[in-house]
């Protein structure tokens, strides 16, 4: 897998979860020009706001869902 089908693999993967609990997140198009690792601080700082939302969601009593997110595509 090249690093711009993993990026848009953790994106769709990031979005279905945000979904899934109800969190408002809009991933904002990767404008990276040439072969990436996949991951880069644009991505890494949506994976800390996504998982600090379920965080919040879970401390308040919320229940969190990860159970209908695959299969991706």
């Amino acid at each position: 897998m090249k690093g711009k089908e993993k990026c848009d693999l953790l994106n769709e993967l990031r979005q279905k979860i945000a979904d899934e609990n109800n969190i408002d997140f809009n991933i904002e198009k990767c404008t990276f020009e040439g072969e990436c690792l996949g991951t880069c601080p644009k991505c890494e700082a949506e994976l800390e706001f996504l998982e600090n939302e379920l965080n919040k969601k879970q401390r308040s009593g919320k229940k969190i869902n990860i159970k209908n997110i695959f299969p991706l595509r």
